[in-house]
């Protein structure tokens, strides 16, 4: 690494050795070392972890995305799920759930479906913004629930008997394809489900193997990217496979001609091979790399990997440690579909994605600042282009900010902001 230019993003103080606000196990996903595991997430940007950054030196002349609404609802926010597409996003509170449209403007709400005695689960809506899917549960695996709700007031509960186990028919991941007519269910007892809108079953997949089933459409609609641990791959609506893959984690282009993934132990260090995959699930290029994460560009024009690299200090004498010490600061790589390298260069943050227009890489960034020991972490999405140039940046966001399409939402209590996302150039 001597002689590389450091990401150039503003220097904080280096969050490792500041106490966690309410205990490690409150921010679970952030990890010794700052290791970050390899997951939107739909893009949601799921997406996921929040990891800590120590930037560098001060960016200046950096482009602003433009905020373009904010909309203040009766009670606080507990999750929001953008449609895909950017068209709406269902706000969650403890009683109910408001759909706002692409303008922030108040769509529709649901009646008061949820009490506060139920545990809210997963959500997701269509994107032609008129039905959501929603579950919640009691303790009991009877109280599981699965509700479809349509802007005309209708509902439907899906019964969720077949797919039980031992900790009920637990839903882990939930997903409405691009088209607006399916939904596609998967479960912690390793089953896949595609429903229709009006509730009716048509696909039942499963016992996959272990790990739980995480699903989501492609975006033709006629396709199933399973993204998860064990059983991963593009899968048919009636349940066949179009290819199997032995990684996890796998990260898809919008044509589904790209794939990316890992191949590392569940458990212990995570070690193991990242590999870039066509559209047939062929590798066309792997390597060895620790604690990899990864993105694809909607288009197909590049693959995105951070991890960790082995230290030049190891251990002379026993004791040796089961797996190499690593360095402190983590390295990125851009690279074109055969592996070659666009990009590199060392960093720090959590790789969140690839942005709709392919033209930009997301990191999220953030420093801890304690308020006797209760302030959250505050953190920052910037917008690096494919020479890993940071060309924007949109500072004090709460931990979690989602992307979908071109916008950006962060909530705050009851407030929810929406940002524009702009673009990173060629």
């Amino acid at each position: 690494m001597t002689g590389q230019k450091k990401l150039d993003i503003r220097q904080s103080p280096r969050p490792a050795r500041v106490p966690y606000p309410c205990g490690r196990d409150s921010v679970p996903l952030v990890r010794k070392r700052l290791r970050i595991p390899g997951i939107f997430a739909p893009l949601l940007l799921a997406i996921g972890a929040v990891a800590l950054v120590i930037p560098a030196v001060a960016q200046t002349n950096l482009a602003n995305p433009q905020q373009l609404w904010q909309a203040k609802l009766p009670e606080r926010i507990v999750s929001v799920s953008p449609a895909s597409n950017g068209g709406c996003i269902a706000v969650r509170t403890n009683s109910r759930i408001y759909v706002l449209d692409r303008d922030g403007h108040r769509s529709w709400e649901t009646a008061e479906i949820l009490s506060s005695s139920y545990e809210l689960g997963v959500q997701a809506i269509s994107t032609t913004c008129d039905w959501i899917a929603v579950f919640y549960h009691l303790d009991s695996p009877e109280s599981f629930t699965l509700q479809i709700v349509r802007k005309d007031g209708a509902t439907t509960k899906v019964p969720l008997a077949a797919a039980t186990g031992v900790n009920g028919p637990y839903i882990s991941t939930l997903d409405i394809s691009p088209d607006g007519q399916l939904l596609a269910i998967g479960f912690e007892t390793n089953y896949l489900w595609v429903v229709s809108r009006e509730g009716a079953v048509r696909t039942r997949v499963g016992p996959l193997q272990g790990g739980g089933a995480t699903v989501k459409f492609a975006e033709d609609s006629r396709h199933l990217l399973l993204t998860g641990l064990f059983s991963t791959g593009l899968m048919n609506l009636d349940g066949t496979w179009v290819w199997k893959s032995e990684s996890r984690n796998l990260a898809g282009s919008r044509n589904l001609d790209l794939f990316a993934g890992l191949t590392a132990p569940m458990h212990g260090p995570q070690g193991g091979d990242v590999v870039i995959l066509d559209a047939a699930g062929k590798v066309l290029w792997k390597d060895f790399a620790w604690d990899a994460s990864m993105a694809v560009a909607p288009n197909a024009s590049l693959v995105v990997f951070t991890a960790n690299t082995v230290s030049p200090n190891q251990p002379t004498q026993p004791p040796y440690p089961n797996a190499p010490l690593l360095n402190d600061i983590p390295e990125i790589w851009v690279r074109d579909r055969a592996g070659n390298v666009i990009a590199h260069g060392p960093f720090e943050g959590r790789l969140a994605g690839v942005s709709s227009d392919s033209s930009c890489v997301l990191v999220v960034q953030g420093r801890y600042t304690l308020t006797q020991g209760k302030t959250p972490p505050l953190v920052w999405l910037a917008g690096f282009n494919r020479s890993l140039k940071e060309v924007w940046r949109v500072e004090s966001l709460t931990p979690y900010p989602l992307v979908a399409s071109n916008l950006l939402f962060d909530v705050n209590a009851d407030t929810i902001h929406a940002y524009l996302i702009p673009t990173c150039g060629k």
